[in-house]
């Protein structure tokens, strides 16, 4: 219980809930702005690496997981505390009578005591001071998940990742008081609410400091870590082990599946925010007690999954859950947007579904991590592995902005409503969904099970350009994704964006004109005009008559930045093609496939009386067995791909077979120039009695050396 009640405090953490409300509602950030502070928010998580490895290797007064959650927490409390006493700056629609209307068919002169047109600015500092007390969260996650990988591996197979599953059972029933709070205390007028009265932003900080505050009692009584004496590795000999498992060939597999996939599967619309506010006319009230039921089926799926999962097929699970995402996304955004079902109620209920699936697909994809962990650095491969998936959200969230630049949604755009606009948001989701369709191709890469990632990981061998590849990337990702947050948080206070949050803008700045003319190929936080000002595309200018502006000529660091991005947006395509690739061929094999060749003799061997006579019927097959509760024909067929004497490609496998009355194995081999049903031999072995059934042996007659002896050999023995 001690680790289940640190993480019931864990969870009533929720600072990403007051992005909508406060942010987008209140402060009236635009799109791109909440989606850059939901980064920045994120970013402390790109850090879970390294606390990982000082939680392993530096332990403070013989505690290696207590001490780090006690310092994590005191620095989550103190910063929240730093936002207690800051002056909160009233709200941007002082009258919330113009709270939806398009403001630049509104004259100037009316905005006076009635916009504030300063309340953007105070965003960025609110940021950060939200950052830095993630960041003590952070420090106290990495801790405590670092204590349950520990507990983890003391489970026997069969049932590992039971204690996983009920961690994160407790964390999720527990963030439904955190919900409830903030959908409650953050419902008024101002935030975009119904309620006529509600909590400030100061008033509900000092309610998150307090909860983080009780955090430290917990980790001190309820925390039981017996002193380490001298287990503790030194740091030389603990980085010489993390870099040999670096090295190890089914580590890096893992870790690329975990950051590309991530990339292509956290693609999104940047146009979310604004869409939820104008067209489904969401409350913040309504969006937290929709939450909450989000929440109660998704503690319902974990529960399912550890009850009955624990032996599920790793990549069925993440195929079927993201193929059901995008369906149920697919309907509510595609009704929303065309106006035919605009309801809060529909924009935040059909979702709810998504939230089963997504439960399966977060577990599953974390029951690899206990696999790779060794004893002793549990909390460094714990985050790295996470850190791994956080890396890749920067990633999706640059590209995501800068092809969404290309689009007319910002909130101007949004409250305008014209049939161009749906069309624009239209393209925006189409490309959303393939991306993460895209993301199915690096399934390839993940192991099935438990059993299949331990033999993956003993029978890769060492792979050292493999493990400095992975080290050279990730830290390039881990420095890239803190440079555009820092960029974002220059872009959020920039006096050009407080400028153009105006209707009306007399002039702009050489900053603005960047931003807001220049295509959005490089990594800054670009915008098409329309964005911000209602302003008269080129093509519709130059009808009428007014001439187009001019081109803006790019400096050679501005090209050669485009020219890196969009080479780096190619490749990642490219690689995604590859994995296509790969997939189809899985999923659509040919006869030299272990797949296809699995498929083939199957089908031969159920109608092979001799083996129905001892096994039964119907005759099932599978392939390596890797003591999941379910077989099926995906699973891993063992194969060994070969060449005969004169050159030509032979393939081998081995699988099970399984009938009412018995189990067998079967060895198979085949020439590249074998018609169906041709074999250079085909046996079955029977489990039970050892018994040999050779089916199908060939092996004497293509010894031969010419056709001509061969020929000989099949008459004499009348085959």
């Amino acid at each position: 219980m001690s680790k289940q009640g640190h993480h019931f405090v864990l969870a009533t953490f929720q600072i990403l809930r007051t992005v909508y409300p406060f942010l987008n509602n209140y402060l009236h950030l635009n799109g791109y702005q909440t989606l850059s502070a939901r980064v920045l928010l994120s970013l402390p998580w790109s850090f879970k690496v390294i606390i990982g490895i000082v939680s392993d290797c530096f332990p403070i007064m013989g505690s290696r997981r207590r001490a780090y959650m006690i310092v994590g927490w005191f620095v989550c409390s103190g910063t929240l505390l730093v936002l207690v006493f800051m002056n909160q700056e009233p709200p941007f629609y002082m009258d919330r009578t113009l709270r939806g209307k398009d403001l630049s068919k509104l004259p100037p002169d009316d905005f006076k005591g009635r916009i504030n047109w300063q309340a953007p600015d105070s965003g960025s500092l609110y940021i950060l001071l939200m950052m830095m007390a993630s960041f003590g969260y952070m420090i106290a996650d990495v801790a405590s998940d670092g204590l349950v990988v520990e507990f983890s591996q003391r489970e026997p197979e069969q049932t590992r990742g039971s204690v996983l599953s009920t961690v994160y059972l407790v964390r999720s029933v527990t963030m439904i008081a955190a919900v409830l709070l903030v959908g409650f205390g953050m419902n008024g007028e101002d935030y975009g609410g119904t309620f006529s009265w509600s909590l400030s932003m100061s008033q509900l900080m000092l309610i998150f400091a307090l909860l983080s505050l009780m955090a430290v009692p917990s980790a001190l009584w309820l925390i039981q870590e017996p002193p380490l004496g001298d287990d503790v590795p030194k740091f030389c000999v603990y980085m010489r082990g993390l870099w040999v498992l670096l090295q190890n060939a089914a580590v890096v597999q893992i870790l690329a599946y975990r950051f590309f996939s991530g990339i292509f599967d956290g693609f999104t619309i940047t146009a979310s925010d604004p869409i939820q506010r104008y067209w489904a006319h969401v409350h913040p009230l309504n969006e937290s007690l929709f939450a909450v039921l989000g929440l109660v089926i998704f503690s319902l799926a974990l529960y399912m999954t550890k009850k009955i999962g624990l032996g599920w097929n790793w990549r069925n699970v993440i195929a079927w859950t993201t193929l059901s995402v995008i369906g149920l996304d697919a309907v509510v955004g595609m009704l929303t947007t065309w106006d035919v079902v605009r309801s809060q109620w529909f924009w935040l209920g059909t979702p709810i579904l998504e939230e089963l699936p997504q439960a399966m697909n977060f577990l599953v994809s974390t029951f690899v991590v206990v696999e790779l962990a060794e004893l002793g650095n549990e909390a460094a491969v714990y985050g790295l592995l996470t850190t791994v998936s956080n890396l890749s959200s920067p990633f999706a969230s640059c590209i995501s902005k800068n092809v969404n630049a290309h689009f007319d949604v910002g909130v101007a755009d949004i409250i305008h409503d014209s049939k161009h606009v749906r069309w624009q948001v239209t393209w925006t989701f189409v490309i959303a969904y393939i991306m993460k369709l895209l993301s199915l191709a690096w399934l390839p890469l993940l192991p099935r099970q438990k059993r299949e990632t331990q033999e993956l990981k003993q029978r890769a061998g060492k792979w050292f350009w493999g493990g400095v590849a992975t080290v050279a990337i990730f830290t390039f990702a881990f420095l890239w994704s803190i440079t555009p947050s820092a960029e974002m948080l220059r872009f959020l206070a920039s006096p050009a964006i407080r400028a153009v949050q105006k209707p009306v803008v007399q002039q702009r700045s050489r900053v603005l004109q960047v931003m807001t003319r220049r295509p959005a190929t490089t990594r800054n936080i670009t915008t098409s005009r329309s964005r911000f000002a209602p302003e008269k595309s080129t093509a519709q200018a130059t009808k009428e008559g007014h001439k187009a502006p001019d081109a803006l000529v790019l400096t050679p660091y501005e090209k050669v930045t485009a020219t890196a991005t969009g080479g780096f947006w190619l490749g990642l395509i490219g690689l995604g093609a590859v994995g296509v690739y790969f997939v189809a061929r899985e999923l659509l094999p040919n006869r030299m496939s272990p797949n296809g060749l699995f498929s083939e003799s199957l089908d031969f061997l159920s109608e092979n009386t001799d083996v129905t006579s001892r096994l039964g019927l119907p005759i099932h097959g599978y392939g390596h067995d890797h003591g999941g509760h379910r077989e099926g024909r995906r699973n891993r067929i063992e194969h060994v791909n070969l060449k005969d004497k004169n050159g030509n490609p032979r393939l081998r496998i081995k699988y099970n077979i399984k009938g009412p009355t018995g189990h067998a194995y079967v060895f198979a081999e085949v020439n590249q120039d074998m018609k169906k049903n041709e074999y250079v031999y085909l046996i079955v072995q029977v489990t039970k009695t050892g018994e040999l059934l050779k089916v199908i042996d060939n092996r004497q007659i293509l010894s031969a050396e010419t056709q001509e002896e061969q020929d000989a050999l099949r008459m004499l023995l009348g085959k």
